[in-house]
């Protein structure tokens, strides 16, 4: 069987989370990506195709120009953009046909879901979203530690995630500027 094609629409090299989903579309040799639109910086955009190995051909500048183009030629796109792009990449890639798959939040804000439901129910369009902690080892060991009642009655649970790349300084002593939908 040949693998998937995928398309990514964000996810350039300098995103949180663009070179974890290229290392994770490879792992099983089920999905292949095959074209991008990384970054609107076209220098990024450029580096990231060479970085992920997507042929100039299936490299795109634009979101719709990616859209046209690579329609008929993917079987899924995976949305990895800022996520306050989210609903109307979303909307756009199901109106045209092409399975979406997004890395959460979906959106920002929740009266847009309705929105894209309505959006994906006409289309009959397919639409999947990422929650990749549910797949961390000690977050299932937890799952099946309460479910088996073996934890008894959970009265309170809590639970850290250190972001420490939001302090780590770079080479040069500078502190990385976090994106700002992300606070």
């Amino acid at each position: 069987m040949r693998p998937f094609r995928l398309g990514f629409i964000g996810g350039a090299l300098d995103s949180a989370v663009g070179y974890a989903h290229f290392s994770a579309c490879r792992m099983d040799r089920c999905w292949s990506l095959e074209a991008g639109f990384f970054s609107p910086q076209k220098a990024l955009n450029k580096r990231t195709a060479e970085t992920y190995g997507v042929a100039c051909a299936h490299l795109h500048h634009d979101f719709h120009s990616f859209l046209n183009k690579e329609r008929k030629n993917l079987d899924a796109v995976s949305i990895l953009s800022p996520t306050p792009l989210h609903k109307s990449m979303v909307a756009d890639c199901l109106r045209v046909g092409i399975p979406v798959i997004c890395e959460k939040a979906l959106t920002v804000a929740s009266r847009d879901i309705l929105e894209l439901e309505s959006c994906r129910s006409k289309t009959r369009g397919f639409l999947a979203v990422i929650y990749n902690y549910s797949g961390y080892p000690m977050v299932r060991e937890m799952r099946r530690l309460i479910r088996t009642g073996k934890l008894g009655k959970i009265l309170h649970f809590q639970a850290e995630m250190p972001q420490e790349g939001y302090m780590r300084t770079d080479s040069q002593g500078r502190k990385p500027k976090v994106q700002s939908w992300r606070l």
